[in-house]
């Protein structure tokens, strides 16, 4: 069969795109086998048909555990997140077994610690001089420490919102060397 007889034939048959129905075209200098492999008559097409029954991004930004906003790309907010698999539901076994050093021990806990006093409703102020010159650095402080805890203690328990107070860096060593007390 020469390219004359392909192309009668091609043209009697015409392959059409899978979205939209419409012929794909022939242009002379393509090649019969080419054109037949082709499905859609546009990239428009392609994607439309390609994407069909896939969830758009607006769906895809809701929570399903709350309904509150999250990222497109997460299953859950971030709070639902925290709830189920956050740090507050480990225990304090979970990040001191297999330690070696103190700071490394509960480097996360006092992150986790700052986060929960950040977003409670307490002034952030050092609470024994309660200057508010020191805010931009103040620290958290464990009213019980870390380590008086048992290893089987929820990191929700020993970051509870009661067990925190904000200071200021020299109050802070000073409270834990035994010099002042917050009584």
């Amino acid at each position: 069969m020469n390219r004359e007889q392909s192309l009668k034939l091609y043209y009697e048959n015409p392959n059409h795109c899978k979205e939209c129905g419409k012929v794909i075209e022939v242009l002379d200098n393509q090649r019969v086998a080419d054109v037949r492999k082709k499905q859609f008559c546009s990239h428009s097409c392609a994607a439309s048909y390609n994407n069909r029954g896939r969830i758009k991004h607006d769906e895809n930004k809701i929570c399903p555990r709350c309904g509150k906003p999250k990222h497109k790309d997460s299953e859950m907010c971030r709070s639902c997140w925290e709830e189920l698999n956050g740090i507050g539901n480990k225990t304090l076994g979970y990040y001191t077994s297999g330690q070696k050093y103190l700071s490394s021990k509960c480097q996360e806990i006092r992150t986790n610690a700052r986060r929960v006093l950040e977003s409670s409703e307490r002034e952030k102020v050092c609470q024994y001089c309660h200057n508010h010159e020191f805010d931009a650095i103040l620290e958290v402080h464990h009213l019980k420490g870390i380590l008086e805890f048992d290893e089987d203690t929820l990191i929700k328990e020993i970051n509870n919102e009661n067990n925190l107070v904000w200071l200021c860096p020299n109050h802070h060593i000073m409270l834990e060397k035994g010099l002042i007390s917050l009584e």
